[in-house]
């Protein structure tokens, strides 16, 4: 009984290792060779874009005027809203008017 288990797992084993090793065989080999014919082919005919130079000095001097702008300056008296006391007032305010809902 013993030696049926063992050969089981025996046969489980070895059935996991070529599994594993085709994976690692497909994963590696074959893509690694597809890898270096497209590289081939690219070196080959590179696809190089024309760059339009009108379009280019426009966007630089925009980039430039952009970064050149100054930033906005904040009024002085600003209102602290991190402070309980000086965020709220203690006036009465006008009474709100009530809407009656018919139900």
């Amino acid at each position: 009984m013993l030696w049926r288990i063992t050969s089981m797992l025996t046969l489980g084993c070895l059935a996991a290792v070529c599994i594993v090793s085709g994976y690692f065989i497909y994963s590696y080999v074959y893509r690694t060779l597809e890898d270096a014919a497209v590289v081939k082919l690219l070196s080959v005919a590179p696809n190089t874009e024309v760059i339009n130079e009108v379009l280019y000095n426009k966007t630089q001097t925009v980039l430039a005027l952009k970064n050149s702008v100054a930033t906005s300056t904040l009024p002085s008296p600003l209102r602290n809203i991190f402070s309980y006391g000086s965020a709220t007032s203690t006036n009465a305010s006008a009474p709100s008017t009530s809407v009656k809902i018919n139900r």
